[in-house]
């Protein structure tokens, strides 16, 4: 069943939005920018001014950064605590004063139009929470997700099924499939039955099972990538410079040498 190796090439620019509680406010469109929640007048969470915020979502080229204000206690993305800058990602569930807030991005696709496939390439499915966080699996072959023991990709909880859900190669793109389970998996803050993944889409399985696909280098090996990325302490001092090297080898010869000459002359004169 060898299938191709696709390399999921589609540049484009996501439009994240912020989702509130209860669809109340409406879903902040996170555009290029600054953006500042906190609690509004009747208590709940909103878009406020940027001096009352708690919490405030940059936007560049680079992505979305969630930064904590000072005093805000309790924020967690994915169940992970953050102290005070996370990277976002389309799909995530930031965690605030008691209240969820989701991250959206575009609705997947039913076709992978924006894809292209080349045979130099790999495609693996990353984990990047519950067991598998760390793990990254190849799928040139395809991949079925769900906590029988067939499964290449094994998840547990009390809403996974035998099997969750297929990865597959198909011709131009990887396309997941749910396998009639009662609950439905969720790729970039979106509930699918099937949907055609681009580069850097997130999925969610069950309540915390968390993949990211990604496109390797080419090459024999798995590349398997640090998840050191999400959360970054942008406030930490830079280290100091180490100092020069080329002073420590002169130094421990030379009391080297004067211990040697020591014990010459402890033996030396000792015997006399």
């Amino acid at each position: 069943m060898g299938g191709p190796r696709i390399m999921l090439d589609c540049p484009r620019v996501n439009t994240l939005r912020l989702r509130f509680p209860d669809a109340a406010p409406s879903d902040l469109v996170l555009e290029s920018g600054v953006h500042t929640v906190g609690r509004g007048s009747d208590g709940r969470l909103a878009p406020i001014a940027r001096q009352d915020a708690m919490l405030q979502v940059s936007v560049d080229r680079r992505g979305a950064w969630l930064q904590v204000r000072d005093g805000a206690r309790g924020v967690h993305v994915n169940g992970r605590p953050v102290r005070r800058v996370a990277l976002l990602r389309a799909g995530d569930v930031v965690f605030a004063e008691g209240s969820e807030l989701l991250l959206l991005g575009e609705p997947p696709g039913t076709r992978n139009d924006e894809s292209t496939a080349s045979s130099d390439a790999r495609v693996v499915l990353r984990g990047v929470g519950g067991l598998n966080h760390g793990r990254s699996f190849l799928l040139d072959r395809g991949c079925v997700i769900g906590r029988g023991r067939e499964c290449e990709v094994r998840i547990d909880g009390p809403t996974v099924a035998e099997r969750q859900a297929v990865v597959e190669c198909e011709s131009g793109g990887i396309v997941l499939r749910e396998t009639g389970s009662v609950e439905l998996c969720m790729v970039n803050g979106h509930a699918v039955r099937e949907a055609w993944l681009r580069s850097g889409d997130q999925i969610l399985i069950g309540a915390h099972h968390r993949f990211v696909l990604e496109s390797s280098s080419p090459g024999p090996g798995r590349r398997v990538e640090r998840d050191t990325s999400e959360f970054v302490d942008t406030e930490e001092p830079e280290p100091e410079p180490m100092p020069a090297r080329r002073w420590r080898v002169p130094w421990l010869l030379i009391a080297a040498l004067m211990l040697s000459a020591a014990l010459s002359l402890l033996l030396l004169y000792g015997a006399g």
